[in-house]
């Protein structure tokens, strides 16, 4: 390889899609560990945190926010709202089949799991390879977890004919029981299995710092991962097609032939302008 840093990029991960920066003008590469925001008054508006690089305040900036993209924190409370919503309906379905059966009421909710909002989405996560890697990155541990879903959904839905089966035969305390069961087996390991997905998402929502100068301007960018080093040589470089609109700063694109597909060259000067002027990615917090 050349000692050449300006054929040198660091290769990086955002939402699946590969990019890259001149390693000339990077200065660190590690896991993010920042301090919000709303703790240092006077940062800049569209700076996401600050680290401590060296000993020096540092602000960070999110390259999903300039590329249109959901942060890491909004993707991982989007997951906790379906999952606290599909577990309360849950909850509700039970209450409901319970009503039913002290009532002598009719049960109206779904019966098929596959009906559910819960099925729904679970079937179409687990029909499209694409949708279902967009969710786990293909962690085999969190994917893993989505097969276990089934059998204890599947399960809980087929207690309604069993529970109304038992009351037309006139045996209510039976019934009750099946649901009570229910709710301590069933729903107990959708719960935990919700909790631990949870938990698979956060880790593999931990983002990565490259910290860059760029002209004397310090700033660090939080990346989904940082992959490798990389030489591209000048065969492998080629500018953008024509026409081609893009909300990152991409100024040209190289194919490293090596399975991963392209990667998008990032201007970094245009990087930082994009978020904020060089007086503001410099000036310290108040």
């Amino acid at each position: 390889m050349s000692d050449n840093t300006s054929d040198r990029y660091a290769v990086v991960v955002l939402s699946r899609t590969r990019y890259a920066l001149p390693v000339s003008v990077i200065l660190d590469l590690n896991r993010f560990t920042g301090v919000p925001k709303a703790s240092i008054p006077g940062s800049p508006g569209r700076v996401e945190c600050v680290v401590n690089h060296r000993g020096r305040v540092v602000p960070v900036l999110d390259l999903r926010a300039l590329c249109g993209l959901p942060s890491h924190a909004a993707e991982i409370e989007a997951l906790e709202t379906l999952l606290r919503d599909r577990e309360q309906d849950h909850v509700n379905w039970l209450n409901a089949l319970a009503e039913a059966v002290e009532t002598g009421g009719e049960f109206t909710l779904a019966r098929d799991p596959h009906l559910c909002k819960l099925g729904k989405w679970y079937d179409e996560l687990m029909a499209r390879d694409e949708k279902r890697h967009e969710l786990t990155d293909q962690n085999l541990a969190l994917e893993a977890i989505l097969h276990e879903y089934d059998q204890p959904h599947a399960r809980i839905h087929a207690l309604a004919d069993h529970v109304l089966d038992l009351c037309k035969a006139g045996d209510q305390a039976r019934a009750l029981a099946a649901i009570n069961m229910a709710w301590d087996g069933d729903l107990a390991v959708m719960r935990r299995l919700f909790g631990r997905t949870l938990e698979l998402f956060r880790e593999i929502r931990q983002s990565q710092l490259v910290v860059m100068d760029v002209d004397g301007v310090v700033a660090g960018l939080m990346v989904d991962a940082i992959l490798a080093v990389a030489e591209f040589t000048p065969e492998m470089m080629h500018p953008l097609p024509i026409g081609t609109k893009t909300k990152a700063p991409v100024i040209g694109l190289a194919d490293p032939k090596d399975g991963g597909g392209i990667v998008s060259l990032l201007d970094p000067a245009a990087v930082l302008s994009a978020v904020g002027s060089p007086a503001e990615l410099t000036a310290s917090p108040a």
